[in-house]
């Protein structure tokens, strides 16, 4: 028990209620990423209903392989959203529906976080680049963000034209061939941004 998932939401409960978290990260990773625990509601209710109302922590939030259901993941982001001091948000490997995906873009519209990482959430292309527009327009310092194809590649570039705020900046980038004209012009345009993406980040920390 003392090593599951459980019993670190309710460890950080305790600590955020009585104040002893002295670290900057509040860290509710999962290490066992083969093991899909579930946890009962009242336990992240109550972790929320501290974190909303918490003064005293500020740093990161770490999330991360939680695989939390719907209800638990929006409640989660409900209290990140109440919470200014919540500078930093690590959702990776973590399933992002409609619902918990329109509330992260208002928590990004809250301009209270520096860092955000979505890599592997199940989001589509369109939420991808809504993700990097709003987040490059506010003042994120630092992303991780899913594997990315051509046209989010190509809108990436675009947005960090005109960003002064970003300064550490991770992604993969794939694609597919679909025959041998349209792998020519493919690779043609992956060049091409790619020369363009060395000039835009030539002052960002990439990984």
């Amino acid at each position: 028990m003392e090593n599951s998932l459980t019993a670190k939401y309710i460890l950080m409960s305790d600590k955020l209620k009585n104040n002893t978290l002295f670290d900057n990260k509040l860290k509710l990773k999962y290490n066992n990423i083969d093991k899909n625990e579930m946890i009962d509601f009242d336990v992240i209710e109550n972790f929320c209903n501290i974190l909303k109302d918490n003064k005293c922590f500020k740093g990161v939030l770490d999330i991360s392989y939680n695989n939390l259901n719907e209800i638990n993941l929006f409640n989660i982001m409900c209290s990140v959203y109440e919470n200014k001091n919540i500078i930093g948000l690590n959702i990776k490997n973590n399933k992002i529906t409609k619902m918990i995906f329109n509330k992260i873009l208002l928590i990004l519209e809250k301009n209270y976080l520096k860092y955000l990482n979505i890599q592997n959430t199940y989001i589509n292309t369109q939420e991808i680049k809504n993700i990097i527009f709003t987040a490059l327009n506010k003042n994120i310092t630092s992303l991780k963000l899913p594997h990315l194809n051509i046209e989010n590649f190509q809108f990436l570039i675009h947005n960090l034209k005109e960003n002064n705020s970003i300064n550490k900046l991770y992604f993969f980038i794939s694609y597919n061939n679909q025959g041998y004209k349209n792998c020519i012009v493919q690779d043609e345009n992956v060049i091409n941004n790619y020369e363009d993406y060395i000039n835009v980040t030539q002052n960002i920390k990439i990984g």
